[in-house]
């Protein structure tokens, strides 16, 4: 059997009023050389139902997974990564909407570069469930690429481009990753290729990612193709205070994976030497992290005592990358914006 260009893996949970937009884009795609890996994890709302009514050929279904319970959105791709054949895999969120070239712009953009190993299109927000796909609302753009600050906080990038443009990193909610990449950074676990660190369970775990291939020299893009969220989604902001206070938005799962996450990924992938220049941004910006969550957010204080536990595992997953990254710090360091 003939192998597709490209792999989509889109883990679902609980999606059921999003999924007909989401597929109707998949299938939409002027790019038809793909196949789709659906798992379900653990829905129950109907999803299942859902799904097992889809006729395969139209979305080009080679297998769908339901799963008795959450194992998280890491685990969940990295299982459909690994049954994966394409040159690429797509990995999508269950409430974005393509639109129909955005598959086609991106391989034909990662075959001429063989050094990007994540691109991703522009991320649109969605107003009562319209898509707003307008370059000129720049604010209305969810996510346009990851950027870091001095102080290792990851935002949004918020500002459309015309061109394609290098990034820090992609969102992985409707992320292009060349297979070789993915593979090169792969971290083992228990005998398996794990491309997510499914420590991270769910939150960030993109972020990490976007780590690891710049220690293997991998880049990434952003390029002028579009998609949307079906639902609305909101985004932090650049400033510190309205990013931290912001938190009050998001569930308290959200706010837990993501403290624990983040710390993860500073252990794991920072260069000693950044780290050092920019420790006091670094101290000043947890401290009042810390303090909010103290007198706010009690919920998210199990977090700390988390990462504690886990600190040998990340230690060993640091020495692990460091011992192969190709990347020298002053070239991680460009991204750091202030």
């Amino acid at each position: 059997m003939k192998k597709p260009i490209i792999s989509i893996s889109l883990v679902v949970w609980n999606g059921r009023q999003y999924l007909p937009q989401c597929l109707e884009s998949i299938a939409n795609q002027d790019l038809q050389d793909f196949e789709l890996l659906i798992l379900d994890n653990g829905s129950a709302d109907g999803t299942r139902d859902f799904l097992e009514r889809l006729g395969p050929e139209k979305y080009h279904i080679r297998t769908i997974e339901y799963l008795p319970k959450n194992i998280g959105f890491a685990a969940g791709h990295n299982s459909l990564f690994r049954q994966a054949r394409g040159e690429f895999v797509l990995c999508l969120n269950q409430d974005v909407e393509l639109e129909k070239n955005y598959l086609s712009e991106i391989v034909a953009f990662m075959k001429k570069n063989p050094r990007t190993g994540s691109a991703a299109g522009i991320l649109w927000r969605s107003e009562n469930g319209e898509k707003i796909i307008d370059p000129s609302t720049a604010f209305r753009v969810d996510s346009a690429g990851l950027k870091i600050f001095r102080n290792r906080r990851i935002a949004e990038i918020g500002v459309a481009e015309e061109r394609p443009k290098e990034v820090f990193g992609v969102s992985a909610a409707a992320a292009v990753y060349r297979m070789t990449a993915l593979k090169d950074v792969a971290e083992k676990e228990n005998g398996r290729e794990c491309f997510f660190d499914e420590i991270f369970f769910s939150y960030k775990e993109d972020v990490d990612l976007a780590w690891r291939l710049r220690h293997r020299g991998w880049q990434s893009f952003i390029l002028p193709v579009s998609g949307s969220h079906i639902r609305s989604a909101k985004a932090e902001g650049d400033s510190q205070i309205k990013a931290i206070f912001g938190r009050a938005k998001k569930s308290a799962l959200a706010n837990f994976h993501s403290q624990k996450n983040h710390l993860f990924v500073l252990v794991k992938n920072d260069f000693f030497a950044n780290a050092v220049i920019d420790i006091i941004h670094i101290l000043w910006y947890e401290l009042r992290k810390f303090i909010y969550v103290i007198l706010f957010e009690w919920r998210t204080i199990p977090a700390y005592f988390i990462f504690i536990g886990k600190l040998p595992k990340m230690l060993i997953k640091r020495r692990k990358i460091m011992e192969r990254t190709i990347a020298k710090a002053p070239e991680i360091r460009i991204w750091f914006v202030k």
